[in-house]
């Protein structure tokens, strides 16, 4: 893991990341620093991240040392962490990694989290098809690279051919593809090649 690897960061506005980042750094009680943590600490920095869970251990090694490190993280902005609390449980479900319980206190609608409104009946199909056909002309990448690429492209062309005239403006959009419900039909223009 680099600081290139939360570069995405740079276009939400509130994010929260939760994960395995391998990270090891003297910030979350480890003896050594590894790429990975200096990076993660870089990451915090640069893009106004606070860790949650700083102190109780996710995850028990035992391979070698059977020691306890805190790996499993819980990054949010900081201008959400006050609504944030996150809990490291006994529970391993069949893992060496503890379940991390992450909570927020807000209500949210449709509208905060940007949810378009689609028009599907002026859609223009030629568009969509163009702009997927430009962004998903190939992919030499890794498959989960390619997923978000694919989820964004897609996004950002159906933001293109069929967002009504009332609905939200591409910066407010920071949804996932399961916003989008392509229809069944597509009147003869296939997404795929």
């Amino acid at each position: 893991m680099t600081l290139a690897s939360f570069d995405f960061l740079s276009s939400v506005a509130k994010v929260i990341l939760c994960g395995d980042f391998h990270a090891h750094h003297g910030m979350s009680g480890s003896v050594y620093t590894n790429c990975s943590g200096r990076s993660l600490v870089e990451a915090l920095d640069v893009h106004d991240l606070v860790v949650l869970n700083t102190t109780t251990p996710t995850h028990l090694s035992f391979t070698g040392r059977n020691a306890w490190s805190l790996l499993d993280l819980v990054l949010v902005s900081s201008s959400c962490a006050s609504l944030c609390t996150s809990t490291v449980t006994c529970e391993f479900l069949g893992s060496d990694h503890s379940v991390v319980l992450t909570a927020v206190q807000a209500s949210t609608t449709a509208e905060d989290l940007g949810v378009p409104k689609w028009n599907f009946g002026k859609a223009d199909w030629r568009k969509l098809r163009a702009a997927c056909d430009h962004t998903l002309g190939s992919f030499s990448i890794s498959l989960d690279y390619a997923y978000c690429l694919f989820e964004t492209s897609v996004r950002e062309a159906a933001l293109k051919a069929f967002l009504s005239p009332r609905g939200h403006s591409k910066s407010q959009f920071h949804g996932g593809i399961s916003s989008l419900t392509l229809p069944s039909k597509t009147k003869s223009m296939p997404l795929t090649k």
